[in-house]
């Protein structure tokens, strides 16, 4: 059985600004009422959202400064995340059959399986950022990783932590408005198709 995934190029090379518009709302009009997924749909109003701020900013920018220029680029890579977010769970949800991920208004190619289980992380390293609480979060690239997932919590860890999620599509982060004089425990997985997270060895750090 054929395992389709979704093509997650939204650059520009792919998709000028005015095409990520129409492309985010034939998106949001696919994934309206559709079937094939959860209803309401997670991520919908973000991307309603997201996709009209873009819009309003590249309007604005046609004429306007430098200033607006920067902002409107800014939003552009907003956009282009979550479009790579979306298309992640549609790929996941559908188990890659290529009728519902069609269906959300994704574009399609095929590979012979679905890829497995990432690598663990290794290399967490967690460094001081340059302001008063916060972090620098940064691990070896992981290999066939499409978005990395950081995460932390207090210390000291417990059965009822609660971690809290930062991802990326880039393999370091920086964390801000942690609590000063705090220990917390970091990791960081890597995330494709496959539901399970491989996570790197904890790191401790006191925050200052």
């Amino acid at each position: 059985m054929n395992y389709t995934k979704v093509l997650f190029n939204f650059s520009h090379a792919k998709f000028t600004d005015s095409d990520l518009i129409l492309k985010g709302g034939f998106i949001v009009e696919h994934l309206t009422g559709n079937t094939h997924f959860p209803t309401p749909f997670p991520f919908l109003t973000e991307l309603i959202n997201t996709t009209a701020e873009f819009k309003a900013a590249f309007l604005k920018a046609n004429e306007g400064s430098r200033e607006d220029t920067s902002v409107k680029n800014k939003l552009r890579d907003d956009l282009e995340f979550l479009l790579r977010k979306i298309a992640l769970y549609v790929e996941t949800q559908s188990s890659g059959d290529a009728t519902a991920i069609l269906s959300a208004g994704f574009n399609t190619r095929k590979l012979r399986e679905p890829i497995g289980p990432l690598d663990k992380p290794t290399r967490l390293i967690v460094q001081y950022g340059l302001n008063s609480g916060e972090i620098t979060m940064q691990c070896d690239v992981i290999n066939k990783a499409r978005i990395y997932e950081f995460q932390y919590t207090e210390s000291p860890l417990t059965p009822n932590s609660v971690w809290t999620n930062v991802s990326s599509t880039k393999r370091k982060v920086n964390v801000n408005g942690l609590s000063r004089g705090v220990e917390y425990i970091f990791r960081v997985a890597g995330m494709n198709t496959d539901p399970s997270r491989n996570w790197s060895e904890l790191v401790s750090k006191l925050v200052v």
